[in-house]
């Protein structure tokens, strides 16, 4: 074929010509050349540099009784707790809820903590705002009606 002919016999003339024209070469390498180029470019890169490693989780305490025991001790030296401390009810159930967790206990820390106090007291003030609420009206009608005197007593003689 003819683009065989050129590529065999005016290789060199057809090239120049093609750079001076800014035309594609349509030669036969040439194009086995850039086809090969590109399926070079469209191999699926791996993912190797985008990857980053897990940072392991810590290990996972195997229960004992011993070791309880140490960490308690520990625990209430470091806290400057009681010794009976460890028979409170509420300390026993908090070790029995963290016990039944699967995967671990998340501690939470000293702000989220002090948060849900404050939120705590604000609901139990509002509870028995609500609880003992009496409006004025029934304060005042309890006082007219009542054998309470309004005026303090008199005293005979001598004032205390």
């Amino acid at each position: 074929t003819l683009r065989r002919h050129m590529e065999a016999h005016h290789h060199k003339r057809y090239v120049k010509w093609c750079d001076r024209n800014d035309f594609l070469s349509m030669l036969p390498k040439a194009v086995r050349a850039r086809r090969g180029a590109a399926e070079a470019t469209q191999q699926q890169q791996t993912l190797d540099a985008h990857l980053q490693s897990i940072p392991q989780a810590p290990p996972v305490l195997k229960y004992s009784d011993a070791l309880f025991q140490e960490v308690a001790e520990e625990w209430l030296i470091m806290t400057n707790q009681p010794v009976k401390a460890l028979s409170n009810p509420q300390y026993q159930w908090m070790i029995a809820v963290a016990a039944a967790s699967l995967a671990g206990v998340k501690i939470p820390d000293k702000r989220t903590i002090r948060q849900s106090l404050i939120d705590r007291f604000h609901k139990s003030v509002s509870e028995l705002r609500n609880r003992l609420n009496v409006s004025i009206l029934s304060l005042c009608t309890l006082f007219m009606y009542s054998n309470f005197p309004l005026r303090a007593p008199k005293f005979k003689g001598r004032s205390p």
